[in-house]
């Protein structure tokens, strides 16, 4: 699990498939970290959809659904999920 609060401290812990048991934790106020780590899933979602784009019978339909599936999971503010959901639909 990984928990970013403020944008200033972070959280990374290592639990048990049923969240039961913590394995190992990090609480951190390195500001770089949870920087790295929104980098990372914004180039994850940026390859997921590369992928979805270069996949033959794809339609558009679908790349839309699934890039808003992405963004109501990951994705940032109100209104940065306007302004997606408006590109979209154009």
């Amino acid at each position: 699990m990984v928990l970013v609060a403020d944008s200033r401290e972070y959280l990374v812990c290592f639990m048990s498939f049923r969240m039961e048991h913590l394995h190992k934790a990090v609480w951190s106020s390195n500001f770089i970290a949870p920087c790295m780590h929104r980098s990372y899933l914004c180039k994850a979602l940026f390859y997921k959809l590369a992928m979805l784009t270069a996949s033959e019978g794809i339609s558009m339909e679908q790349l839309r659904t699934e890039t808003s599936r992405l963004w109501d999971t990951w994705g940032y503010s109100e209104s940065d999920r306007g302004a997606l959901s408006s590109f979209l639909n154009k």
